[in-house]
């Protein structure tokens, strides 16, 4: 049955197609992101086992989940990044963060609301998403990035200076140590 309704709306020009299965982590996970998603790979949180997500005073009810080699699969973009006041520039690896979000099932018009380690959070409008293309940073050169070395993720964008060097407002809204998303 499934075959012929497929054929059917493939001779008329309509495309059917079912959610994706996300894979579950086979290592640890660096990424979690929760709220309004289609692709989950995990059920609720559970206070217990999800402490510091809970202590932070997070919540979902389903999410996805990511290690670091299921983000690098969806393709590593690079971007060049540096401000006054670091030692020096980083050249930056991960997948772009629309790419994180197509994965989990994320609609374009959602707000996301990205939360770091320390718990400070920022919130990316729809149109903040269309205005920058914003990668999801796991490495720094070949380096991972470790917890300490702004890690284990790093949201950031492109500086609109051709030599990477950000101004105070594009620094201001990148977001190191990134472990949670919630999607609004």
């Amino acid at each position: 049955m499934k075959a012929i309704l497929s054929a059917i709306l493939l001779l008329t020009g309509l495309v059917w197609t079912p959610a994706l299965a996300l894979d579950k982590p086979k290592s640890m996970v660096i990424l979690t992101i929760g709220g309004q998603l289609e692709n989950a790979n995990r059920g609720a949180l559970q206070p217990k086992r999800d402490a510091f997500i809970n202590g932070q005073d997070q919540t979902f009810s389903k999410a996805a989940e990511f290690d670091r080699s299921m983000l690098a699969d969806l393709g590593l973009d690079y971007v060049k990044v540096g401000f006054k006041d670091w030692p020096r520039p980083y050249g930056l690896r991960g997948p772009k963060l629309n790419d994180v979000l197509k994965a989990a099932g994320v609609s374009r018009d959602a707000t996301i609301a990205v939360t770091a380690l320390d718990g400070w959070t920022f919130e990316i409008t729809p149109e903040m998403r269309a205005d920058n293309e914003w990668i999801l940073a796991i490495q720094d050169g070949e380096q991972p990035l470790g917890i300490g070395q702004r890690g284990p993720t790093w949201l950031v964008f492109k500086p609109a200076d051709p030599d990477g060097m950000a101004t105070e407002e594009e620094e201001g809204q990148w977001v190191w140590s990134v472990y949670l998303m919630q999607v609004q």
